[in-house]
This record gives structure tokens, sequence and C-alpha cells, in this order.
């Protein structure tokens, strides 16, 4: 019993010094016993329960004993500090943290600490890929680097994205970087790539920081590194996300009866035209009362010259239909990954699984993904270490047949069904009109992919300076996609049903070999070299089947040989292959970190050209000179970084069509005197090979600034650079008694230049608040310095204002049309208005309320010499914003991308403002503004029952593309650890996201960021709102 009450007491004793609460006073001092102001300090059981630090760097605070207080700031290493007692003069030294500078970049066959590069390199580490969900890795990029523009081109699920590193560096070319993953090279889109995998993004912008890729370079690169394990207990982490879409902007359509006055309108705008050629003296008053009298008696008539019978009893009834809402539906978004990862001293291991599922918008259009990853590395012997990555990916979309054209665009005036039945087309009046957008959801239109990558290497250290790195890889895509109208509806009617079905594979294996010798002399000079050699091969089969004419559609394109027809122009097949061989080498050398020079060389030989030009060598060349290394800056205690940068490099575009440089024969059909089809090989493009084919050439100068200041809570990076691309191969005529039509030449040359900057840092910074913000901005200026032949322009397509032509001393994103100079007036000259529209008095005329063109080469009529360069696609300058507050828990990151000073020729937008009613698509509310007598200040030229004819495509049409989007909120919570680890997890946090939730501009279409070229809107952009979890244990 004595024992027990002593025990008891003891535990009183212990718990009553538990509970001790001591004053701790001090001050926090930096290395060089600077005080530091702001420091956050707490206890590390409750992080609620601190407080900051002085001007003096001063501090108390009330703690319990056996309490552990944390000290810290930005830009310096953590500091525990455990209490026994009472403090009254506690000095705490914090220590500089190194990490900023000492992170490790990729930057190809190797990697640099950041305070060593010499060129122009971005990074995008995983921590700021967290910030957003995003469904690929190139709209992870959005907005987070400067000078990479990226572009979402194709809104619908599963669609492409755009990515642009310091403008266009080729006219005719791909102008796409080259991306490698974990060392493989990997051709096509980058979709398959599960975001939650990367660990790091590397772009390499300039020349000295590219050339090590040499022939492949000119667009840059982006070096993407996905996870590893860890050495520690096996980890366990598990994310989910569900987001529900719906379109983030649709232009507003006219309605039944205003369609309906529109048609009415331009059939007595038409009625009236012959009066005021008869009378050129009669009133506006005149001419109002008689317009509008007509009007009165149509709309109470609906004469059947205007309206068909079905019109007609949707308009008597009032009703009005919108199409667009019978094919558009809430998407959903689910997206889950699971990973494994660990290690011990020699092995770590990563392994994820991933699946993606979306439901479009618009019904029948989606995107699924499967992929799965495993990252292994093995520490053999103390010299030997071997390790693969690996990934498999399964995709299918489904684009469906219906589209936002067929919604918007169908007849108002149409009703769903007649008579029970669904129509096969919505006409209007007579014309044949859109398909019915509903029938159109029976097409099949599928597309389905997978793809499967190896990378296993092994790295030998031959000395304690010296290792051999080689690697063998392999990347393998199987694509396939196929069509099927079925002959019940408008597509496939006329057919009796058409199918198509394509296949294609190409395999890419690749083999490197590096010798890297790093090196530390007389502890101020340093060396790392690097040697190796690639060799790479690519081999492509690809083949077509179409038929038409089937006997049921139960089979779709399942089962084409049951097609009756095979026209013999839908069929075909082809097999490619090319090689690549390279030689590398990269020289690094550091005098006491301050003065750092890189030397990179590739010799790169090419299977697509012929002999004598399939070899090419580039260089690279660059230095740095970190000033704030020096002695004269020791008193700088305020600067962590400074560093002066300058590079010059050439580099290399091989993406011309293969076989180019040859003149290509192929199986085809030819008829003979007597009309009987006969099998021939002849030259079926009409190219003439060029045994003088070389790769585009760039040179390219890059100077910049690196500064991190106020430890590290400042950074600010500035690049100004300029790039010269020659020998662009450009498709040139040959006269026709060569036999051929064209040759590709290299006679081009494209100059770009541009700035670059980037600004983020920590503005606040409280134990309990923090506040980030990172702000990008890149301008680019292209321009086009010389074609062959010393010709100064080159018309391509004059009737297509996007590809009219280039011009010298212009950049290379024109738009060729009229110019635009609003609407003729009642009171304009009239004589002037007769003269312009076909050069004569008397004959036909432009009336009042008609768009007025300007008459450029003075000729006193409106003709296709009328045309000039309107305006410019490029933009003046593009970028992010970025800023994150933080609250105890919480997190809310807001992301902006912005684009400014970029025309947009906005085609469809002249489709949609006709003004006509007899056309085959409906038109925006914007007509609702239309010029008429009665409302003369109108900014869209008047109806007419012939716009048609009447209303010539300008640059009425183009309009101001820049934007500010909102492009995501996120708002997360990180629950304490020492509520979650009682329950055995690591990790556990909840977030809410909302994406393209807001976007200023002036754009009068759906989206500036993605502008269709043809008749028809674009898939429109997805306004989401997300639920996600992250968990680990």
């Amino acid at each position: 019993m004595k024992n027990y009450l002593l025990t008891l007491i003891g535990l009183l004793f212990a718990i009553g010094l538990s509970a001790q609460t001591v004053k701790v006073t001090g001050t926090v001092l930096d290395e060089g016993r600077q005080p530091l102001l702001g420091v956050s300090i707490f206890v590390q059981s409750n992080r609620a329960h601190g407080t900051v630090t002085e001007l003096n760097g001063r501090f108390t605070i009330d703690v319990a004993v056996g309490e552990k207080l944390v000290f810290s700031y930005m830009g310096f290493v953590n500091k525990t500090v455990l209490i026994n007692k009472a403090e009254h003069d506690l000095l705490v030294i914090m220590e500089e943290d190194k990490q900023a500078l000492d992170e490790v970049v990729v930057i190809g066959y190797g990697t640099a600490k950041k305070k060593d590069i010499t060129g122009a390199i971005s990074s995008v580490s995983a921590d700021k890929l967290k910030e957003t969900p995003a469904v690929s890795l190139n709209q992870a990029l959005q907005g987070k680097s400067a000078g990479v523009q990226v572009q979402l081109s194709d809104n619908s699920p599963g669609g492409g994205v755009s990515v642009l590193i310091r403008g266009k560096g080729s006219i005719n070319q791909s102008n796409d970087p080259i991306y490698v993953v974990d060392g493989i090279i990997m051709e096509g889109t980058l979709n398959n790539i599960n975001v939650n995998d990367i660990a790091s993004i590397d772009i390499l912008k300039d020349a000295s920081a590219a050339a090590i890729y040499g022939s492949r370079a000119a667009n840059g690169v982006v070096i993407v590194t996905t996870k590893k394990g860890e050495e520690g207990k096996a980890r366990v982490s598990f994310s989910a996300r569900t987001s529900f879409q719906s379109p983030s902007n649709l232009p507003k359509m006219l309605t039944a009866q205003e369609l309906a006055e529109i048609r009415i309108e331009g059939n007595v705008n038409s009625q009236m035209d012959a009066k005021f050629l008869a009378n050129p003296q009669m009133s506006i008053e005149e001419y109002r009362s008689e317009f509008n009298a007509l009007k009165q008696q149509y709309a109470k008539e609906l004469p059947t010259s205007m309206f068909s019978d079905v019109e007609r009893q949707t308009l008597l009834a009032g009703e009005t239909y919108d199409w667009y809402d019978q094919i558009s539906q809430t998407g959903v978004v689910q997206d889950y990954t699971v990973s494994l990862s660990g290690g011990t001293n020699k092995t770590n291991y990563y392994i994820s699984a991933n699946y993606y599922d979306q439901k479009g918008i618009i019904q029948g259009t989606g995107h699924r993904r499967f992929s799965f990853r495993v990252n292994l590395e093995q520490q053999i012997k103390s010299w030997l270490k071997v390790g693969v990555n690996s990934s498999y990916y399964d995709g299918a979309t489904t684009y469906g047949g219906a589209n936002i054209g067929n919604g918007l665009g169908a007849n108002p005036m149409y009703p769903f069904e007649i008579d029970g039945k669904a129509p096969l087309e919505l006409p209007y009046y007579t014309n044949p009109g859109q398909s019915n957008p509903v029938l159109s959801k029976q097409i099949d239109n599928d597309a389905k992919s997978n793809r499967f990558s190896m990378n296993a290497y092994l790295k030998i250290d031959i000395t304690k300076d010296l290792f051999l790195k080689s690697s063998v890889s392999l990347d393998q895509v199987n694509n396939f996609s196929g069509y099927f109208a079925p002959s019940n509806i408008k597509q496939g009617q006329s057919v009796k049903g058409e199918a198509q079905i394509k296949n294609n594979r190409w395999t890419d294996v690749m083999q490197e070999n590096s010798l890297n010798y790093s090196k530390l002399f007389q502890e101020v000079h340093r060396v790392n070299v690097m040697l190796g050699n690639t060799v790479q091969v690519n081999n492509y089969f690809g083949n077509t089947q179409y038929g038409n004419g089937f006997a049921t559609n139960v089979m779709g394109y399942n089962n084409i040989s049951s097609a009756s027809e095979f026209p013999a122009g839908k069929q075909s097949s082809s097999k490619t292959r090319w090689a690549l061989a390279s030689f590398i080498g990269r020289l690094n050398y550091a005098y006491k970190d301050n003065y750092i020079f890189t030397f990179t060389g590739r010799y790169d030989g090419n299977s697509r050209y012929a002999e004598g030009h399939k070899w090419g060598f580039f260089p690279s060349v660059a230095g740095a000179w970190r000033i704030s290394g020096e002695r004269f800056m020791e008193k700088a205690h305020w600067l962590d970084d400074l560093k002066l940068r300058f590079g010059w490099g050439q580099l290399g575009n091989s993406n011309v069509a293969l076989y180019s440089s040859f003149t290509k024969l192929s199986p085809g059909i030819t008829v003979d005197y007597q009309g009987n089809s006969v099998n021939t090989i002849q030259n079926s493009d009409q190219f003439m090979g060029n045994k003088d084919l070389r790769w585009e050439r760039q040179e390219q100068i890059n100077a910049g600034v690196d500064l991190a200041a106020f430890n590290n809570r400042l950074r600010f990076t500035l690049d100004v650079y300029k790039k010269n691309s020659k020998d662009l191969v450009l498709q040139t005529p040959l006269p026709v008694t060569t036999g051929y039509l064209n040759i590709y030449s290299n006679v081009g040359e494209l100059e770009n230049k541009g700035i670059e900057i980037s600004l983020g840092g920590r503005i606040i910074a409280t134990k309990d608040f923090s506040w980030d913000l990172d702000v990008n901005w890149a301008t680019n200026k292209n321009k086009l310095k010389s074609l062959y032949g010393g010709i100064k322009e080159r018309m391509n397509d004059a009737s297509n204002p996007l590809n009219a032509g280039w011009w010298v001393g212009k950049p290379l994103g024109t738009i060729y049309t009229y110019r635009y100079e609003g609407i003729w007036q009642w009171d304009d000259d009239r004589v002037l208005m007769d003269k312009m529209k076909d050069g004569r008095e008397g004959g036909d005329t432009y009336y009042p309320g008609e768009n007025k063109i300007a008459d450029l080469d003075g000729d006193g009529q409106i003709t296709t010499n009328d045309r000039e360069i309107v305006g410019y696609t490029d933009p003046k300058g593009y970028g992010g914003i970025s800023t994150t507050l933080n609250y105890k828990n919480w997190t809310l990151n807001v992301i902006f991308n912005y684009v400014y000073g970029n025309d947009v020729f906005n085609r469809s937008y002249h489709e949609y403002t006709l003004g006509a009613g007899y056309g085959t698509l409906n038109m925006f509310n914007d007509e609702l503004n239309r010029w008429s007598v009665n409302n003369t200040s109108g900014s869209i030229p008047r109806a007419h029952s012939n716009n048609l004819d009447r209303m010539l495509i300008s640059s009425r049409v183009m309009q101001d593309g820049s934007y500010l989007r909102m492009k995501n909120v996120t708002l997360n919570y990180q629950f304490p650890l020492k509520w979650i680890n009682k329950v055995g997890l690591s990790n556990l946090n909840l977030y809410v996201s909302g994406e393209n939730l807001l976007t200023w501009t002036g754009f009068k279409g759906a989206d500036p960021e993605s502008v269709g070229t043809g008749y028809d809107e674009t898939y429109p952009n997805a306004r989401s709102f997300t639920l996600g979890l992250n968990v680990s244990f």
C-alpha cells in the first residue's frame, strides 16, 4: 500500500512539474549577429501559442517546462529549443537556409545547382503544381513561367494545348518544344502524364541551356522529372477530386421571334432598295414610314414567301426552341491517384496508379484515362546503381457527333419534333440549314490510345570523381480512331451510312551513354565535364480504311468490311523510319563559385537529309558572374544572391516532313485512252526532292540577371534575348515544265527578340499569417527578315485572312483583309456609294446601313486590291500572377493569367452577324443593335435578304484578344498533425477550387484564348468547381 502511495505522489509531482509555466525572454540573431525582426516563435505542440520578435530581435513568451519552442523565419533553417527552466536572456542564432541557392535544376544529361546556372531556365516545383488542379502537364504550366505561352487550343475533353517558348521560330515547321520525361525524348502530346507523378519541370529557354539537345531544341526544351521514393517508412498517398463543369461563357443567341423580325426586316430592306434607286431624293422620313408599314404588315401576315409552314406555326404559338440546351449537360470530372513510395539506404521506389474520367459539357463528349507508373532504383554495389522509370497509359476520347455550332446555330423556329418525329435537318425557310444536333449524337466519333514508356539505366562510379551512366529507353504508342455516321441521319443519309477507321503505331528506341567527371581543385577551381553519345530510331506504321453503303447501322465502324463501297482515294497505308545519331559534350568551370563558364556542343546526324547534309554541329557558350560572392559585397547583408548571365548558342529544327530530300513515288490509278483505270507508279504529292535541303538553324544570345534578397523574401529574374532563325524550310513553287508543283527549300530568315521578367517574394511573414506574391511578364517581337529570290511578300491564300501570306519586315501572325470603316449613313455621298460597289454609276450600289470598306488603291471601287494587313495575332505581352495567403492551417491560392495587345480574327462572328435570317445559322443577339432607319446609330450593318453577297469579310470581325482571367482559386485546409497522427495519418488536407471563374475581355465570342478559324464557335471553355482530398499514411 505504501508503494502505491509513493507512486501516486510521484505521478502528481511529475504532473505538477509538467504543468509548470515559465517565462522565456531572449534575442534572435542571424549568423552575422544582426537582430532579426518578425521571426515566428511558437510551441511545437500548439502552433496557436506563440509570438514574434521585435525590431531588436527580442521576444518574450510563457511556456510549459518540457515543451519545445520552434523559431521560424523565411530564408533560414527552422530552429527548435527545449525549455527546461525559465530563461531571461536566451540567445538564438538562426542559420541561413542555403537550399534556395543549392536547389538542383535538371539541365539535360545532368543536373546543376541553381546558383551555378548560366542559361535561361525556368523551374516549376511539385509544390507549385499542387496549387491548382490540372488535367495535363501543359495546363499546369500556364502562367507559371515567363516567356512560356500556354494556350488552350481545344477545350474539349482530351483536347490539345499549344506551348510556345519565346515566339515562333519557324514559318512552316513545328514550333512545339521537345519534351524529355525521365530522360525519354517523347513525341506527340503529353496528356498521358499524371500531374501528381511530377516532381519538377525545368524549361530550357535559351540556346546556351538547350544546345545539349542540338538539332531539335530550337523551340525550347521541357524537362519533366517524376517522383522517386525516399529513405524511410513506406508512405501511401491517396488523392481524389470531383469537379462540376459548365460553360464559362456562351454568346447569347436570338429567339425565334427576334430572328423572324430580322428576316422580315431583311426582306423589307430588299424591297425598299428598289424604291431607293428609283427615287434617290427620298427623305429618310418617307423611307422610314414605308419601311415600318411593310414591317408591320409582314409581321402580322408571316407570308409564306418568307416563312415555311413549320416556322409560321412556331411564331403563331409564341414558341422558341433552344437547340443548344438539347445537346448540353453539366460536365463531371473524377480524378483519383494512389501511390506507394519509400526506400532504404540502398533502394527507393515510387509506384502510382491514376484514373481520370471526364464527361464533357456537350453530350456525347468525354475523356477517360488510366495510367500506371513504376520508378525503381537499387544500389547493387558501392560503385553500381541501377534503375528503371516506366509508365503505361490507356486512354479513350469520345468527340461525339453534335458540336456547339450545331446547337447555337440551329433554327430556333424549328421544333424538336414534327408529328412525333425528330427532323433530319433544321432548314431556314427553304435553305437546308443545320443537321439536327440531337440526331447527330448518334454519330460514333471515338479515339483510343495506349502508350508504354520505359527508361532503364545504370550508373557506374569509376572513381569518386568519375562515373559512367548508360541507359536504354523505349516509347511505344498505339492510336486508333473510328467514325460512323448512320444512314438514318443527315450526315450519313446520302451514302447510306459511312465509316472510317484509322490505326497507327510508332516505336521509338534510344540508347544513351555519358561519362561525367567532377572535381574541385585547390578549393577554388571546380570542373565538371560530360561526354556522351546517343542513338535513336523511330518506326511508324499507319493505315486508313473507309467504306459506305451499309445494310444496317448496328455494327457501326466495327465491321467496316460490310460496306458496299470502298472508294479507292479514301484507303491508305504508310510506313516511315528515321534515325538520329549524336555526340554530346559539356564543360562547366567555376572559380570561387563567382565566375562560372559553360561550354556545350552537340554533333547530330539525321537520316531525314541527303548525303552531305546529314550532320550538323550545334555549339553554345555561357558565362555568369556571381557579384554577391565578391568581397566588396560582404557588407550587403540584405543581399542573398546577385548574378549576371550571358549566353550564345546555335540550335536546330529538324521537324521537316519525312523524305523531303527525296522525290517520292507511290502506287496510284490513272486512266488509259479508252477510259479504263490503270494501276501506275507516280509522284502523288507533286513535290520534287531536294538533296540540298538542310535543317533550320537558329542563333540566339541571352543576357540575364538573377537576384535574391532579404533572406530570399524577394526574388527577381530578368532575361533579354534575340534569336535569328535561318535556312527556314518553305514550300516554294516550281515551273510547270519540271513536272512538279513544289519543292522544299531553305529560303527564309526570321527574328525574335524579347524580354522576360519574374518577380516574387513573401510580402508578409508573421507567426500565423504569410502572404506570397509572384508575377511574371514577357514580350516577344517577331519579324520576317527575308524570303527567297529577294521577294518582299508571298501570297498564299488571299481569301484567308489568317493565312494570306508572309511579308518581309512584318510578323508572321498577320490578319490580311479589307479595312472596315463603319456603316454607310443616310447622308453620305450617294454617288460615292454607287461607284464603290462596282466602279460605275447606275449599276449596283451600296445602301445606307451597309458596311463601308476603305478604297485603299483609290480607284473608286472596292476590289481585291483593297485588302491590307489590318492586325497582328501575336500579343504585346503575356504572363501570370499567383498569390498565396496562409493563415494557420488555411491556405488560399489565386492564380491569374493574362494576354494583351493581340488581335483576334473572329471568323464565326461574321457568320453569326450576317443579318439575313435566311442563312444556315442563327445569330448573336448583337444583331439587336443593327442599323436601320429607326436605329441609325446601330453598330451592326443592316439586315438584308441577300447579305451573303453584300457583306464582305473585313476587319469588322477583327477584335481585341486581350484578357485577364482568374484561372484558379483554391482554398485548402491542412489538418493538424496532432489530430491526424492519432488515427495513423501523416497528412490530410481538403480543398475547394474554382477554375475559369472570371474573365475580363472585350472579345465578343465564347473564349478569347481558343478562337476557332472556321464558321462555328469552338468547344466552350469550362468553369469548374472542385472538391478535393489528399491523404497520406
